[in-house]
């Protein structure tokens, strides 16, 4: 459900720090990001990176579009980093954070397939490394403007997804993803804002509905007629217009809205999909629609 493309070409040279947790993709989103034209750096320590940024003044920029990555294999690296970034806000230059990150069961996964052990580990396990990194992170994670969970991303999907985020062109004004997950498989990793939708009677207690889904017509028809329903979706969209106004004048492109219920098969998804065509419609604003766990009953 893709709207025709509002971009806009940054006025000055664009920097992106790209960093969370070990095995979540880092290298992956380096090398999608270098084949759209953008100058990486990885593996910057953070003193180093006010001084990178002082090539990208508007009388001596070399890169249009500089990215840098940045990981914990020193102890120090959150209050240098923190220290880094408050000197770049300092200096007036305008940056952004992108955090990777999966969940445990995922990365220990991938560190077992490569053999390899965690970065923090040192003689614990590769849990022990992944706890560590975590609390040395919590804090840029929640600065960060775009956090993509990898857990159930492939390299080919995170490449397409980053592909979308960062196009030639500069990046796109608002981005939404609009994602139906079940409370019963956890809460989405990567949400922004989640909306609790098991207030709608389940079709799923429907025999002729229950090995149907929300994007068939006859359970949209059933969560649709539902008492609030209606009422919902467009409260909540209206709820939501002045936050899309403050992400664009905070220069935040890209947010996930998660709607949840049972097992994210039935009124989920139906009402993901309406919510999706609704905000298609604002200006400026292009909108994908995903089910997390659609198919996983």
């Amino acid at each position: 459900m893709e709207s025709q493309l509002e971009t806009v070409k940054p006025a000055e040279s664009e920097l992106l720090i790209i960093t969370g947790m070990s095995g979540a993709g880092r290298t992956t989103v380096a090398h999608a990001l270098e084949d759209h034209g953008w100058y990486v750096v990885e593996n910057l320590p953070p003193q180093l990176l006010r001084r990178l940024t002082e090539l990208e003044t508007p009388a001596t920029a070399i890169f249009d579009k500089l990215a840098v990555v940045m990981d914990v294999r020193s102890s120090t690296f959150n209050p240098q980093l923190s220290e880094a970034l408050a000197d770049l806000t300092a200096a007036g230059v305008h940056y952004r954070v992108l955090f990777v990150d999966a969940d445990d069961a995922a990365l220990v996964r991938r560190f077992e397939q490569g053999r390899r052990p965690h970065p923090l580990q040192g003689e614990g396990t590769i849990l022990d490394g992944l706890r560590a990194e975590r609390e040395l992170l919590s804090e840029l994670r929640n600065r960060a403007e775009v956090v993509l969970d990898t857990t159930d991303r492939n390299v080919h999907k995170l490449s397409t997804e980053i592909t979308q985020l960062f196009s030639e062109d500069g990046p796109i004004v608002l981005r939404l993803n609009v994602m139906s997950f079940g409370f019963k498989y956890g809460l989405p990793a990567d949400a922004n804002y989640v909306a609790d939708v098991r207030f709608i009677p389940n079709p799923h207690w429907v025999s002729e509905l229950r090995p149907k889904t929300g994007k068939d017509k006859e359970v949209q028809d059933f969560v649709f007629s539902a008492e609030g329903t209606q009422d919902f979706i467009g409260s909540y969209l209206e709820a939501l217009k002045p936050v899309l106004e403050g992400y664009r004048r905070e220069n935040k492109h890209y947010a996930t809205i998660a709607i949840g219920c049972t097992g994210g098969k039935h009124r989920s998804v139906a009402v993901s999909e309406e919510l999706a065509h609704r905000l298609d419609q604002l200006p400026s604003v292009t909108v994908n629609v995903s089910h997390r766990d659609l198919g996983r009953e």
